[in-house]
């Protein structure tokens, strides 16, 4: 990561003060846990991971909504995608 815990806490903070939810892709499990940590309310992931089954397991066992990036992918692969992530994650 480009800044230390410290200044994403603030960003959280700052962003919270004015009403802003603050969140952003995690791109594997390290960076999940850590946005984990500084408090996001959702994880987005990236379009790029939406074939990267283990860390969708990971996110979503994380049991906070998911926004899922689809880009150009084919239909089938954001069913399969779907239907993992819907496993762990209250609806």
């Amino acid at each position: 990561l480009e800044l230390d815990e410290a200044a994403w806490q603030e960003m959280k903070a700052y962003a919270d003060e004015v009403g802003v939810l603050f969140f952003a892709s995690g791109w594997d499990e390290d960076s999940v846990d850590f946005l984990d940590r500084v408090g996001v309310p959702f994880f987005k992931v990236a379009s790029a991971d939406l074939t990267n089954f283990p860390l969708l397991e990971h996110t979503a066992r994380k049991g906070k909504p998911l926004i899922l990036s689809t880009g150009m992918a084919e239909m089938e692969t954001v069913r399969t995608a779907l239907k993992l992530v819907t496993r762990f994650v209250d609806k």
